[in-house]
């Protein structure tokens, strides 16, 4: 059996093999100084995204919530003001008193939603409540002015035929 023989096989090694196993040897301590850095980067940048994101998730729930807000609030004004401009309109099938009810609690519910919000958020709101307030109340005065002169119309025609009637009398000479 023992027909094999291990040959030493001799390599061909440079003249500067120590300093090219030193050179190598630097190059991959380097080459894993790099990699574990560029790791380490990674995944800190990965950690700092992470939190950034949910950050901004945070803070853009905020900004929806807040849009959303306003967003009703504009269609409340919007509402609001309609029904305002429908006051002392031509249109006599509208129930004025009923009318100036439903926008003063309108205006009431309103004004309760603005204080829950930040002052900054809603100070153009408050500035608009404010003006609506006194639309509402000029309108209503209006409409008082137009029952008082309806009530003088209706006086003053009354008069006109109470004072024809007294000239016929006067005419036909049935007063004495």
């Amino acid at each position: 059996m023992g027909g094999f023989k291990r040959k030493k096989v001799i390599f061909m090694r440079a003249r500067n093999n120590q300093e090219v196993v030193k050179a190598v040897i630097h190059f991959s301590a380097y080459m894993f100084v790099s990699v574990v850095l560029a790791v380490g980067i990674y995944s800190s940048f990965m950690q700092a995204s992470v939190v950034e994101v949910r950050q901004i998730l945070e803070k853009s729930g905020k900004y929806d919530h807040l849009q959303m807000t306003q967003v009703v609030l504009t269609e409340t004004v919007d509402s609001m003001y309609y029904y305002a401009m429908l006051i002392n309109s031509s249109d006599v099938l509208i129930n004025q008193p009923a009318m100036f009810t439903m926008l003063s609690n309108k205006s009431i519910s309103f004004n309760e939603s603005l204080t829950g919000l930040h002052q900054d958020d809603c100070l153009n709101y408050k500035k608009l409540a404010g003006k609506l307030g006194d639309l509402i109340q000029l309108k209503d005065s209006i409409r008082v002015a137009n029952v008082g002169l309806d009530v003088l119309k209706d006086e003053y025609i009354r008069c006109i035929e109470k004072n024809k009637n007294m000239r016929r009398r006067l005419f036909t000479g049935s007063i004495y």
